[in-house]
């Protein structure tokens, strides 16, 4: 069983935005600012970083056991091999930071002190924030203040209302909570964030999360804490060891338009090493030491420029793409915040780089230790406009895997498009795709690398008289003040010679489509039991805190093979993620289920008294333990919205 996973939302614009004298945000894998002259804004090399912690506790942790996790936290980038990079106490602020006076300690900190802040109880976090946001904001850091071209001040403030013990729906792991700050102190030192092996922190897996860069712009779970080679090589990078040159290697060069001559700023340029590369890969932006307009020295050959430093020796492919356009402001990533790149995805392609070779077509790239390989140039394909606006003429996918990316903003609907399940309404802006498959199997289908609110549904039967299978509006996502990824994804069983077909819609009845990252996946059916929950309904839907309510569902199994005995859950989840760090309500006991056979429940839950949300979801896990063989791992959860007032 794959488990959900929270997608806490870091407020680290705050800590960013103090940071007023930095010229411009750069890269991914990289420096967090520039001077005018592209130069990136780091500490002092030749010294250690100076830190000096608060004199009070940090939720249930004691000053010194936080102190110590302070130290921790630093030691994990003081341990990248290839970077050279130390870190030293500088004694300890002369009080005990509170809400009640954290803004006269922030006014009058000295100029030689760099603060870490314990939030105890969240109190600074709402002093600073407003009321309430010790519950959403987890802590931010950041340099502060630079002389001479290097940054000689940074502050961080972590917020202990998440780890002080308590069994509320806030309340996270130490572990979660230690790969946030990791991340934090990242940005302490200079660094950006990155968005590479995006995918892989939203699905609902566990597995592939080691492949996500603790410094993603949002926490995603435990595995935050473990630094992946991208962090590394940033780290590096900034502040290089010796050994960074001798042992590695690095590819460079520029992202250029479809004249082959001008730079493109901010796409997202990344090197997998051809036999690991979910885990051996490392990324850069394309323009990140050209921020903005001109620099002071007018290096025209830095537009579109990008570098990727600390390769493994072995072969490697370079591919370009989008960065998510929700990645802005504190959560941005990149030199600029306009991210859409007016081109499709593609690979670096050697001698057959064009502004229309195939953008699946890749040549590898050989690295050495100590080599520095130039001049991979990768010259942007213009996107094509959609020709699958019709149903009757849909984009006939053929093979187990597809990947396309259209311009879907001139696209039309038709009135016999069908009305969505998932909306309620005919959306506009309507691309179709069709999939016979030879075999029974698995079809999951993803808009994650669109820049517009998607719907996806998926359909048999003819156009004009479809029958809806499988639709997703939001898939997922995160949340930060009112931001949410707009995607979607769907995966449903399918039969072996039936004619399915695919409807992209941009949600709403007048909107524009956009430019359509669209993902298909065939996997062939290894037979199991498939447990789906369905009919979930809430008796009352409208609750206070401390009352009770029935939630009833029922559990399906899909699949070709008898379901064992196993456990379902009833959870308060506070976002479409199912959090991580929500409360159990009820934990059923189930009995087995024979292929086809469907079992109804109907729960008597009670909200915790000490709840105070308006409005939450109630969610069913089916088989939370992971004890069912599966077929299809995606769909075994289902969550409705409950009111608490």
């Amino acid at each position: 069983m794959r488990k959900a996973l929270a997608a806490v939302m870091l407020l680290m614009w705050l800590g960013q935005s103090m940071s007023f004298f930095i010229t411009s945000r750069v890269s991914a894998g990289g420096p967090l600012s520039v001077t005018s002259d592209g130069r990136p804004l780091i500490w002092r090399t030749d010294q250690p970083v100076p830190f000096t912690p608060d004199q009070g506790p940090l939720g249930r942790l004691s000053n010194n056991e936080a102190v110590a996790f302070t130290e921790g936290l630093f030691q994990v980038w003081e341990d990248v091999p290839t970077a050279a990079i130390t870190f030293v106490q500088q004694g300890q602020l002369s009080v005990d930071v509170t809400g009640a006076n954290v803004m006269n300690v922030l006014n009058q900190i000295p100029s030689n002190e760099s603060p870490i802040i314990f939030d105890a109880d969240g109190s600074i976090t709402d002093a600073l924030f407003g009321m309430g946001a010790r519950r959403r904001v987890l802590g931010f850091a950041g340099p502060t203040s630079v002389s001479g071209g290097r940054v000689v001040r940074a502050q961080a403030v972590l917020n202990g209302a998440f780890i002080d013990g308590r069994s509320d729906p806030f309340d996270i792991s130490l572990e979660l909570f230690k790969g946030v700050f990791i991340h934090e102190f990242g940005h302490y030192i200079g660094l950006d964030h990155s968005q590479i092996n995006f995918n892989a922190a939203v699905d609902t897996g566990l597995a592939n999360d080691v492949g996500v860069p603790t410094m993603l712009p949002f926490a995603f779970g435990d595995a935050q804490a473990t630094l992946h080679l991208d962090d590394m090589a940033a780290v590096s990078s900034l502040y290089p060891d010796p050994s960074l040159a001798v042992t590695t290697g690095s590819i460079s060069g520029q992202v250029l338009l479809p004249d082959g001559q001008t730079g493109f700023q901010g796409a997202n340029v990344i090197a997998r090493k051809v036999d690991d590369p979910n885990i051996t890969a490392v990324s850069s932006i394309s323009g990140f030491l050209f921020p903005g307009g001109p620099n002071a020295n007018g290096d025209e050959s830095l537009r579109g420029f990008y570098e990727i430093r600390a390769l493994p020796p072995g072969d490697y492919t370079v591919e370009v793409d989008t960065i998510s356009p929700f990645f802005t402001g504190g959560s941005g990533v990149g030199p600029v915040n306009d991210h859409f790149v007016p081109a499709p995805p593609e690979f670096y392609s050697g001698a057959q780089e064009s502004n229309n070779d195939d953008p699946a077509g890749r040549t590898a790239i050989h690295v050495t230790a100590g080599s520095d390989i130039e001049n991979v140039n990768i010259i942007l394909n213009g996107v094509r406009a959609a020709t699958n606006d019709n149903c009757l003429n849909p984009i006939i996918i053929t093979g187990s895997t597809f990947r396309d990316t259209i311009d879907t903003s001139r696209a039309t609907a038709s009135r016999d498009d069908p009305v969505h399940s998932t909306t309620g309404r005919r959306d506009s802006s309507t691309v179709w795709y069709s999939f016979t498959p030879t075999a029974n199997g698995t079809v999951t289908v993803d808009t994650v690398r669109s820049n517009y609110d998607t719907v996806l549904s998926a359909y048999t039967g003819s156009c004009g008289a479809l029958t809806e299978v499988a639709g997703s509006d939001d898939f997922g996502g995160f949340t930060s003040v009112a931001q949410l990824i707009p995607q979607a994804r769907i995966s449903f069983n399918v039969v072996g010679g039936i004619r399915y077909v695919i409807q992209v819609a941009s949600a709403g009845n007048f909107s524009m489509g956009g430019q359509l990252g669209f993902d298909f996946w065939f996997e062939t059916a290894a037979g199991g039991a498939d447990l789906v929950v369905s009919d979930l309904h809430l008796d009352p839907d409208v609750v206070s805190p401390a009352e009770s309510l029935n939630v009833s569902f029922t559990i399906v199994n899909q699949g070709d093979q008898v379901a064992p005995p196993t456990t379902h859950i009833i959870k308060l989840s506070r976002n479409r993620r199912i959090a991580a760090f929500g409360v159990v309500l009820a934990s059923i006991a189930a009995g087995s289920l024979r292929p086809g056979e469907a079992a109804t429940f109907i729960v008597s839950v009670s909200i915790p008294a000490d709840n105070a949300l308006e409005g939450q979801f109630i969610a069913v896990i089916a088989d939370v333990g992971g004890d069912v063989r599966e077929s299809v791992e995606s769909n075994n959860a289902a969550l409705t919205i409950v009111t608490i007032q």
